[in-house]
Formats: structure tokens, C-alpha cells, sequence
């Protein structure tokens, strides 16, 4: 038994590897009620518009950097906070409209080539449309600025957008597929699959990137899971930045930020009824690899791994 579930959490920890196709979420990334909803959905809920309302932030501690022969001790805030309002469209089709932010900011890195901070503030536009009685498709772009926000042009601004399709087997199992366009990543085009299996009343393989897990539902608002997240994106530096490095190559370049993480913790569902449900994450493990790749520049860094904890929360209204 030990085995296997080791087994299962290293295959969890492998699909965060496909991560860079789902920074924010595709169809892959619906719950089964929400898949439901837009295949099922009837012409009089049709007409009220849903919210969803989504923020964290996470503390990853010191781990050490190295960069031709220089080394620091490079800790991380991140946070992340995203607004969607969904509306019918027609009888078979939903617009999604909102806004996101994602931020990071890095402490300990003077000297070696990392930003003080990268953060993303865009749009969210798209839409899910039922194909069929069982086959639904995403489509979505995050139009905004990329970028340390040390100076702002529009060389900063990027228009990432994903398309994924999920096949409902039935309320137990989905299946999903997808892919994310990326113009500023060294990975401009990259796509994935994933499932989510409940297995049982109380155990479900929930396969999809960014974070797949092993669930466990404990009691009726209290659900323990171990498993990975892949987090980052792609971000234009400063116009100066490699000028205190002696590296005027790195004068604007693009970077690909990467973390991946594994881990544990549990999701309380804090209220539900009178239209709002609200539920609360906390989680903690290893960050076992953040990479910053100026892949245009042929400039990499790498962070041995190092611990995190995270607080966040989700509202439906």
C-alpha cells in the first residue's frame, strides 16, 4: 500500500510538469458542477449572472541561487487575486469576463540576475461552450501587462490565451485536454491531459494541471489532499535591468519563471447557502524547483528547494 501511494503521488507530481499550459486554468481546471452547469443549465437560472472570486499568497523560504559562481539565499512572496463574472450567451454558451493579478517578489537575490519582483495585471476573457450532451470546451485569453514593473511599455504586453475541451463520463469521471499559446515563453505552444476520477464517497484522483492531487474527503466540508503545483509565467524585465550586472544583453529581456511544488494540506468549506459558498486552503511542503530561464539570452538560474506555505480562498456567488 505504501508503495503505491508513493507510486501515485510521484505520477501527480509528473503532470505538474505540463503546468506552462495552465497558469490560471483551462476546461480541464472545471469541477464536475461546473461542468454540469453549462451543460445543464436551464433557460430561467440561465439568467443570473455567477461570480467567482479567487486570492492567496504563499511564502517559499530561502533557498540557495547560483549564477557563475556567485550564490545567495533567495526567499519569495507571492499572491494572486482573480475575479470572474460568468453570464449566458445564447443556449448552450457562456462568457467568462474578468480581471487577474499575479504577483512575485524575491528577497537575497543582489548580484545575480533576479528580478526584484515579476507580476502580471490582466484581463480575463472567454467563454465555455457545451459541444454536446457530454463534451464541453473552454476558450480564454489573459490580455495585460507581463513585466517587473520597473518601467511599463508595450513591449510588456502579451496576450496568452488557452483552449481546452473536457469529456464528462459521467458524475464520477471527466477526462480533459488542452493547450496554452504563449508568445513571450520559450514554450510559445504547449499542451496537456489530465482526469478526475472520484474513486469513491471519500478518495478522488484529481489529475488536472496546474495542481494535481490525491483527495480525501474527510468530513462534509473538510477535504485533506497531497500533491504538486506548478506555478509562473512568462515576464519582460526592465529596460536597465542587466546594467548593475554587467549583462546589457539582459536589458529587456523575456524570462520564464518556474516553480514547481509538492506538498499537503486541506480545504475547508467555511459557508455554503443563501447564494454564497466560501471555502479556505492551507497547505505547505517543498518548492523543490524554481527556475528563472532568460531563454533568449541563454541565462539560467536554478534555487535548490526550499519550504512553502500557503493561505488562500475561493468565493461562489
Amino acid at each position: 500500500m505504501k508503495e503505491t501511494m508513493i507510486t501515485a503521488i510521484g505520477a501527480v507530481c509528473a503532470l505538474a510538469a505540463l503546468g506552462p499550459l495552465a497558469d490560471r486554468g483551462w476546461a480541464g481546471d472545471m469541477t464536475v458542477e461546473e461542468a454540469g452547469r453549462a451543460l445543464d443549465q436551464g433557460p430561467v437560472e440561465a439568467l443570473n449572472i455567477s461570480h467567482e472570486l479567487e486570492m492567496g499568497g504563499s511564502h517559499v523560504f530561502g533557498g540557495d541561487t547560483e549564477f557563475s559562481g556567485d550564490s545567495a539565499d533567495v526567499s519569495e512572496w507571492a499572491a494572486d487575486l482573480q475575479y470572474v463574472a460568468i453570464f449566458q450567451l445564447g443556449s448552450a454558451a457562456y462568457l467568462r469576463a474578468g480581471l487577474g493579478y499575479e504577483s512575485y517578489w524575491f528577497m537575497g537575490g543582489e548580484g545575480l540576475p533576479v528580478p526584484a519582483s515579476l507580476q502580471e495585471l490582466n484581463l480575463v476573457v472567454g467563454a465555455d461552450v457545451s459541444l454536446s450532451d457530454h463534451w464541453l470546451m473552454r476558450v480564454e485569453a489573459m490580455p495585460g501587462i507581463y513585466s517587473d514593473f520597473a518601467d511599463i511599455g508595450w513591449e510588456d504586453f502579451n496576450v496568452p490565451f488557452n483552449i481546452g475541451f473536457t469529456y464528462l463520463v459521467n458524475d464520477r469521471l471527466q477526462w480533459a485536454f488542452g493547450f496554452q499559446v504563449n508568445f513571450m515563453s520559450d514554450w510559445p505552444v504547449v499542451g496537456g491531459a489530465g482526469m478526475r476520477w472520484q474513486v469513491s464517497d471519500y478518495w478522488t484522483l484529481n489529475l488536472m494541471v496546474p495542481r494535481p492531487r490525491i483527495e480525501y474527503k474527510a468530513s462534509e466540508n473538510l477535504t485533506l489532499f497531497t500533491g504538486c503545483e506548478f506555478r509562473g509565467g512568462s515576464f519582460r524585465v526592465a529596460e536597465d535591468f542587466g546594467e548593475g550586472l554587467d549583462r546589457e544583453e539582459l536589458n529587456g529581456a523575456l524570462v520564464d519563471y518556474r516553480e514547481y511544488r509538492a506538498g499537503a494540506g486541506l480545504s475547508w468549506l467555511a459557508h455554503q447557502g443563501g447564494g454564497l459558498e466560501l471555502s479556505v486552503e492551507i497547505q505547505g511542503g517543498v518548492a523543490f524547483d524554481r527556475e528563472f530561464d532568460f531563454h533568449r539570452t541563454s541565462t539560467d538560474l536554478d534555487s535548490d528547494p526550499a519550504p512553502y506555505a500557503s493561505l488562500g480562498a475561493k468565493a461562489k456567488f
